[in-house]
């Protein structure tokens, strides 16, 4: 009985099995399906959601980078999740194929008030959306508080993910409240990712009184990725940094879109502007707007990726970042009281022998005004010239033969001064010359700045000055902070603002004084900053 019903039963799931077969057989025959490669991509696309559950779940913070004296302290955020950030890396957001054709800077209107409005966008935008977002109010300053627009209707979800992301890891300052709006769309294969836009109003004093602006994000090339979070995210840190650059570089520096980012920039990073241009007439990736917003996006996203390193490198870090950090203060031309003058001996030459009369020529500048040249010859003053061009000249025959020091010192109208000197040899006799002594005395330097040693310093703003005398001349003045090297001077002064920033702790200063001859001297100094 027990068999029959076995045998049974068995019959009966062979059955089922057949019938369920034929049914499976029919839908992968009206789907066009291979049901093997069917079963092994679902359990794939299965496995794939799984791992990359566990890899969203792996918070891994980023360790605070130690900071030098100089580095302004930055905020800890969390880094992407390791395997994420590779694929990100290994297949980034492609550039466009084509430079845009069109300028980066866009129409200028002339208002009522007598001020003008200019747009400023990658590519072509929408008058559409150029409207709406002139239409909308500045923000509160809160990252959460700007307006989101989802037009695909099924990414929602996105708008915590980019403001989480920009709240906690990007760099944002007071131009976040006049990001008015993040537009998430599908465009379609349009050859863009992401497009900023922005617009800033200019009184007629040349004054930049205001900027807005607004990111769009083109979900049609990662809508089916599994790492959609991690490429929009990384796409938005490029198109904020358009948003963070440009919006000081306008309002802080009243620099326009058509000038230049200031030589700081190109200094700190380094960048040179002979191969770059303020707007696309080089191409996409030789456009200055573009170059910054990478470089902000690879200091701050945590990705490590950079559209344009193959070309230019990586900006320096943290020369760069600093420069950023301060971009309120950075864009801002320097305001300096007044420059001290530069004097360049031109006859005779260095090394030269001399006979007979000798005329000797300087040229001299200064940013307001030349007062006088003095000629030496050694330490005897053979004229003080007040006009330019600035000469003189000696009969040589009227010195004993031997080794002298031709000097020219010029001073401005505020008493600065700036010394160039050569080594020369008289010579009027049979007799051989005597060969030039050798300078074996060092300069002597010390901080005038700070007036106690060590200083104790809260906050604000710390000068540090420090001056060398040399029996010849002083070469130049080094200035280093724990052993790093923060400033140099061709000339016997050297002063520079120390801003506070962060760091708290005791700090080495060391100013280094050297002549021509190489001789050196050096004097420290303590800053307890508290």
């Amino acid at each position: 009985m027990k068999v029959k019903i076995a045998q049974k039963a068995i019959l009966f799931s062979v059955l089922f099995f057949l019938l369920m077969a034929d049914a499976a057989g029919a839908f992968f025959y009206y789907r066009g399906v291979d049901p093997v490669v069917w079963l092994r991509e679902t359990i794939l696309d299965q496995r794939s959601e799984r791992d990359l559950s566990v890899i969203r779940s792996q918070k891994k913070p980023a360790a605070p980078e130690v900071e030098s004296a100089l580095i302004v302290e930055e905020k800890v955020a969390e880094e992407p999740v390791p395997e994420a950030k590779k694929i990100v890396i290994e297949v980034p957001p492609v550039p466009p194929a084509e430079p845009p054709v069109e300028a980066i800077v866009g129409e200028t209107t002339e208002n009522s008030d007598g001020s003008t409005t200019t747009v400023v966008a990658e590519g072509t935008v929408n008058q559409t959306d150029l409207n709406r977002v002139a239409s909308l109010s500045s923000g509160s300053g809160d990252p959460y508080a700007i307006k989101f627009t989802d037009e695909t209707g099924t990414n929602a979800a996105l708008e915590a993910v980019v403001k989480d992301f920009l709240n906690s890891t990007l760099k944002w300052g007071s131009e976040i409240s006049e990001l008015r709006e993040i537009t998430v769309r599908d465009a379609g294969d349009v050859g863009w990712s992401g497009q900023y836009f922005g617009s800033y109003t200019t009184a007629p004093s040349g004054d930049i009184t205001s900027a807005y602006g607004g990111v769009t994000l083109n979900v049609h090339y990662y809508k089916d990725s599994p790492d959609f979070n991690d490429y929009m995210k990384l796409i938005f840190s490029h198109e904020y940094g358009h948003h963070y650059t440009l919006y000081h570089k306008w309002v802080n520096g009243d620099l326009p879109a058509t000038e230049r980012f200031p030589d700081s920039y190109y200094d700190a990073r380094p960048l040179s502007k002979t191969s770059t241009a303020v707007d696309y007439s080089l191409g996409w990736e030789d456009c200055e707007a573009e170059i910054i917003a990478e470089d902000y996006s690879y200091l701050y996203s945590g990705y490590d990726y950079h559209a344009m390193s193959n070309t230019y490198g990586y900006p320096s870090d943290p020369g760069t970042r600093n420069w950023l950090n301060d971009i309120a203060n950075s864009v801002k031309a320097p305001t300096i009281a007044d420059v001290p003058p530069t004097v360049a001996l031109g006859a005779p030459v260095e090394g030269a022998v001399l006979s007979g009369s000798v005329a000797v020529t300087a040229t001299a500048a200064d940013d307001r005004q030349v007062a006088r040249v003095d000629f030496y010859l050694s330490d005897a003053l053979l004229i003080s010239d007040a006009t330019s061009p600035y000469e003189t000249s000696f009969d040589s025959s009227l010195y004993v033969n031997g080794a002298y020091i031709i000097k020219a010192i010029v001073s401005d109208s505020a008493g600065q001064t700036a010394l160039s000197l050569i080594n020369v040899t008289i010579y009027n006799t049979l007799s051989p010359p005597t060969p030039p002594p050798t300078d074996t005395i060092a300069p002597s330097i010390s901080f005038s700045e700070p007036e106690t040693n060590p200083v104790a310093w809260t906050g604000g703003r710390l000068l540090i000055t420090t001056t060398a005398t040399d029996n010849v001349g002083v070469a130049n003045i080094k200035l280093y902070i724990n052993e790093k090297l923060v400033a140099e001077e061709q000339s016997g002064t050297l002063s520079r603002w120390w801003n506070w920033f962060s760091g708290a702790g005791q700090y080495t200063l060391r100013a280094v004084a050297a002549d021509a001859a190489g001789n050196t001297d050096e004097a420290t100094t303590v800053v307890d900053k508290l």
